[in-house]
């Protein structure tokens, strides 16, 4: 394991200024039992930050100053690590965060920790901790084969932007050792916990979605790994898979584009598009490449953000992660559930046999 990062290390910048301050400590997580009972356990001398998608669901411990991120968004995730010195790690899909999730959690762990760590360095935080394979952040969480090895290529993924990243080794502890050993990493004497804190803190987090109206959400997460050609980037696999796409579904389908960075997607004999996106580039992301879903006649029109579709490169391999978030559909649920969500499935897989004939 990495040395300890205290306090002291921490606030040499804010010396080399002229002036001290807390370091800023955020738990991404921080609704779980881990998360909550290291909040319970960091002495005063840490600015502590909780970081979670339902917030008012999760709990609070007095010492949280909370903010609101869906980590699957990557532009989210820079604003919540925005001034922080020192990023715990204790996010995972073991949850739904959609009505419909269409997945392996090994794929959409790897999201999760792909936009953390592009954030982490975006911001210029000094260190990333997470567990290694061997914790859970919530005990419920049943135990896969497996599981080691999704949480070794997470742990690539964390340290894959130069942020250094410590691993606690906590050999199959539980959430309170696990707790402990974090704080330790860091530097600091664990205080005596807050007694149900833990506890507290974790029914009411595995309570947040259906508190947040999950049953009548109807938002789709689809996330498919594909193997691309050497030399692609994730700005080319997208534009592929458009041009691909065109050629595929002809005649029944065309893709249209302009210089202004927008794409309709026509179906025959309808003169509306079906679906309009709109390219969003985000300075740095190197590794990836969005298109905003801004219309057409198969999207629906939700609250919040707008939904996205992306291309993230994943670090030191030719696999690349095509995900979709927050698409809000148009067509009843069910006739969406069995129709359009199957054959986007049905597209993607054809798009990956077609990458595979590529290379």
């Amino acid at each position: 394991m990495d040395e300890a990062i205290g306090p002291d290390r921490l606030n040499a910048a804010g010396r080399a200024g002229g002036r001290s301050r807390r370091p800023v400590i955020a738990i991404a997580g921080a609704g779980g039992s881990v998360g909550s009972r290291l909040a319970a356990m960091l002495p005063p001398e840490a600015a502590l930050i909780g970081i979670g998608r339902h917030p008012a669901a999760s709990g609070h411990h007095g010492r949280l100053a909370w903010r609101t991120c869906d980590f699957y968004s990557q532009e989210e995730a820079v604003f919540a690590l925005a001034e922080v010195d020192m990023a715990i790690f204790l996010l995972h899909a073991g949850k739904p965060s959609a009505r419909l999730t269409q997945g392996t959690s090994r794929d959409l762990d790897a999201l999760l920790a792909e936009h953390f760590a592009f954030a982490a360095a975006a911001n210029g935080v000094k260190r990333i901790i997470c567990l290694d394979g061997n914790i859970l952040p919530y005990p419920s969480m049943p135990r896969r084969a497996g599981n080691g090895q999704k949480r070794r290529e997470v742990e690539g993924i964390l340290a894959s932007h130069g942020v250094p990243l410590t691993v606690i080794p906590a050999g199959g502890a539980g959430p309170l050792q696990a707790a402990a050993a974090i704080c330790a990493a860091l530097g600091y004497r664990a205080m005596a916990g807050e007694k149900g804190t833990g506890d507290t803190v974790r029914e009411a987090s595995g309570q947040a979605g259906f508190a947040n109206g999950m049953d009548r959400r109807r938002d789709v997460r689809s996330v498919q790994r594909l193997t691309l050609p050497d030399g692609m980037n994730a700005e080319q696999a997208a534009f592929s898979y458009l041009d691909w796409l065109s050629r595929f579904g002809r005649p029944l389908l065309r893709v249209e584009r302009n210089p202004a960075g927008e794409c309709r997607i026509y179906a025959a004999g309808i003169p509306r598009p079906l679906l309009e996106l709109t390219e969003r580039r985000q300075a740095g992301a190197f590794r990836s490449f969005t298109f905003e879903i801004s219309g057409g006649l198969l999207a629906g029109k939700g609250k919040g953000r707008r939904g996205r579709l992306e291309f993230l490169l994943l670090p030191g391999s030719r696999e690349c992660l095509a995900t979709i978030h927050d698409f809000i559909p148009s067509l009843p649920w069910l006739l969406y559930k069995y129709s359009q969500a199957q054959v986007h499935l049905l597209v993607m897989y054809a798009f990956g046999r077609h990458l595979k004939k590529w290379r």
